[in-house]
């Protein structure tokens, strides 16, 4: 074989691997809003907390609630079984998709899809 088939055949190789992983389909699709949260067990006479919260809707805009009253707004971007979160003044936040009903962050937080969706 010559040199020149030799290129060809591991250049057609190197297309078909890159259309391979262009084609990889997101864990999760967001077509109506989406609201996942973190379950926090409060001490009974205690004080309430709220954990982390994260509302993603369909254009890619999402709120980042930290916990208590705080919220950040931003957006978001779903590649493959990631979520990917960009708030101003953030550094950016990862969530890694479990199911469609569980996503856990980085930072160790696991959030869980509002059972009012």
């Amino acid at each position: 074989m010559n040199h020149k088939a030799k290129i060809l055949q591991l250049s057609l190789l190197f297309l078909l691997m890159i259309s391979f992983q262009a084609c990889k389909k997101d864990a999760i699709s967001v077509k109506k809003e989406k609201y996942y949260h973190e379950r926090i067990d409060n001490p009974t006479g205690g004080w309430i907390t709220q954990g982390m919260g994260l509302r993603m809707g369909r254009r890619g805009a999402a709120t980042l609630i930290e916990g208590g009253d705080m919220a950040s707004e931003g957006s978001y971007r779903i590649n493959g079984d990631k979520i990917i979160l960009k708030v101003p003044g953030h550094k950016t936040i990862r969530f890694r998709i479990i199911s469609e009903q569980e996503i856990h962050a980085d930072s160790g937080e696991i959030l869980f899809l509002s059972s009012n969706e």
